[in-house]
């Protein structure tokens, strides 16, 4: 955790909440962002959870919403409204996006990129980080983390182990 603490700036309290907020949401995918300063960008971190209402949607529109919380997350709108209005009272940006992968490996899915892309085939916000942590039976294994390079046009990442090895 100490590695993936360094390498995004975040302390190992706030990344050991996400990870705890994936175990305790698992056998569903968990979701949420950091905040942090614009400048210098994301400085002072904070975090937010966030519901996952993909259940609830496809329960409602199955046809429209057909991953499930097992594959899938969907950020509550009014929570994402209750941050975007902190980010701007107090001039913080988005810095992470998180979310969860269930009895999967840690990586940044198509759907991840496509959703990260969404309208327009270049990301809401180009400097944030995404964060993937893969939690299997309720044991957390690895975190993915990237970020858009606008170079190449993809989101190259790393692999942080979380479990502890095996004596």
């Amino acid at each position: 955790m100490k590695e993936l603490s360094e390498a995004l700036g975040v302390p190992v309290p706030q990344l050991s909440a996400i990870v705890e907020q994936a175990v305790e949401e698992w056998p569903g995918e968990c979701c949420g962002v950091i905040v942090g300063a614009a400048k210098p960008f994301g400085a002072d971190p904070q975090r937010w959870a966030c519901r996952n209402l993909i259940d609830e949607l496809h329960e409602a529109e199955p046809e429209t919403y057909t991953r499930t919380s097992k594959d899938g997350f969907v950020i509550d709108p009014i929570r994402q409204l209750e941050i975007d209005r902190h980010c701007r009272e107090t001039g913080r940006d988005y810095y992470v996006f998180y979310h969860s992968h269930i009895d999967c490996d840690a990586y940044f899915s198509e759907e991840d990129q496509a959703a990260a892309l969404f309208p327009f085939d270049e990301p809401n916000f180009p400097e944030a980080w995404h964060l993937v942590v893969s939690v299997y039976d309720r044991k957390p294994k690895a975190a993915f983390l990237c970020r858009w390079d606008p170079e190449t046009r993809t989101f190259p990442g790393r692999l942080f182990p979380l479990a502890e090895p095996a004596p």
